[in-house]
């Protein structure tokens, strides 16, 4: 993982599982539980019909947002 660790708090890895970290146990904890959730929402609505990734664009303007709201984003 390296580099990334300072990136990202969350990895999926592909025939390993899932990794997450955070300042302390319950940290990483809690991220390990939004991560799973998360993985529920995605298969439930690839389910109900093909999911589509949003643009550059959106995501920045998300991120923007998430900072107005004081939400922090590593990377």
């Amino acid at each position: 993982l390296g580099r990334q660790v300072t990136r990202a708090n969350a990895f999926v890895l592909e025939r390993h599982g899932s990794i997450t970290v955070g300042a302390s146990l319950g940290e990483a904890y809690n991220r390990l539980e939004i991560l799973e959730h998360s993985a529920k929402i995605l298969h439930a609505a690839h389910l109900i019909r093909p999911v589509t990734p949003l643009t550059a664009s959106d995501a920045e303007k998300l991120a923007e947002v998430a900072a107005k709201l004081g939400i922090k984003r590593r990377g």
